[in-house]
């Protein structure tokens, strides 16, 4: 009996030597940090962010791009509404799975334009709070957004407004002018929001470059 005993034992603690040696070794190869990342209108790649995720690869950091449309019609293939909708699960669904396969890493969200908008929306829906953060650059649904001034005029490009407050400390960087994320409500300030989107939207690189910081909304 003693000796059945014995050999259902080790049988037993193979078993979880297989089971958990794979864990242990998946766990040692994960980043400290893992970064998830949406690009912008016309960037699924998210190349325009590369300021901000060269950042954090420099710093270690394990970069991963959603993959989705990116795409604002008639600009492109799709509408932003499909976009979005195609989007959104795609964040949720990284940010969930850095979660799962790095249980222990810091996950940062972050987008730009349409994807800040499209990272924004996954932030409140996920399940993931815990060592999780994001930062947005020119999010349209941030207070003063475009989203949050203008009604719904062209079809496939809903305006939902604002959010309810973010579950997890979120940093939004604006500049000012910038007719995606500061558009003005009086005739002139919304001529000058609307040139802003030519002439200041292209221009986040140097702000991507910069350190994180507080959450919260960051005015340039």
């Amino acid at each position: 009996m003693r000796r059945l005993a014995a050999v259902v034992l080790s049988c037993a603690m193979v078993v979880v030597g297989v089971v958990v040696a794979p864990a242990a070794a998946q766990a040692a190869s994960c980043a400290h940090q893992i970064v998830v990342a949406v690009g912008g209108n016309g960037d699924p790649g998210a190349h325009a962010m590369s300021p901000a995720l060269d950042r954090y690869r420099a710093g270690g950091a394990d970069v991963r791009v959603v993959p989705y449309p990116a795409s604002v019609w008639p600009l492109g293939p799709v509408s932003y509404d499909q976009s979005r909708a195609e989007g959104v699960p795609a964040a949720v669904h990284a940010i969930e799975r850095a979660r799962l396969e790095c249980p222990r890493a810091e996950i940062v969200g972050t987008g730009y334009s349409l994807g800040a908008s499209v990272m924004g929306d996954a932030v409140q829906v996920t399940w993931v709070r815990d060592r999780f953060r994001a930062r947005l650059y020119a999010d349209p649904r941030q207070p003063g957004g475009v989203e949050t001034v203008w009604p719904t005029i062209v079809p496939g490009i809903s305006m939902l407004g604002g959010r309810p407050p973010f579950p997890v400390p979120v940093e939004q960087d604006c500049l000012r002018g910038d007719g995606v994320c500061d558009m003005r409500r009086n005739v002139a300030g919304t001529v000058d929001s609307v040139a802003g989107y030519f002439t200041r939207h292209p221009n986040y690189g140097g702000i991507m470059a910069t350190p994180d910081g507080a959450p919260g909304v960051r005015w340039y």
